[in-house]
């Protein structure tokens, strides 16, 4: 049986915040620490120019969000899920 989860951006942050501080404070200097445009990006948007720079960095990024907003998930449950990644937040089937 599939099940699905959907946090919202905010929200997703907050528990990346909390449950993976090192991947938060990735996501937020990448753009700075590479020399990129950041400009106002939304959370989707930003994560997007991470996936074009570098597609491990954005995989790893997945992940780390992944298991942040579902700690409970073994490894390999985490690395079998599905994504949806919108402007709104992600979705996750597992």
């Amino acid at each position: 049986m599939q099940q699905t989860a959907f946090f919202n951006w905010g929200d997703l942050l907050d528990l990346a915040e909390k449950n993976s501080p090192r991947a938060y404070s990735f996501f937020y200097d990448f753009h700075s620490f590479y020399g990129l445009k950041e400009g106002d990006l939304c959370p989707s948007e930003r994560l997007a120019g991470i996936e074009r720079h570098s597609p491990c960095d954005y995989q790893q990024l997945v992940y780390d969000f992944t298991s942040a907003a579902l700690p409970d998930l073994t490894g390999d449950q985490l690395e079998e899920m599905e994504r949806e990644i919108n402007s709104e937040g992600i979705s996750f089937e597992f």
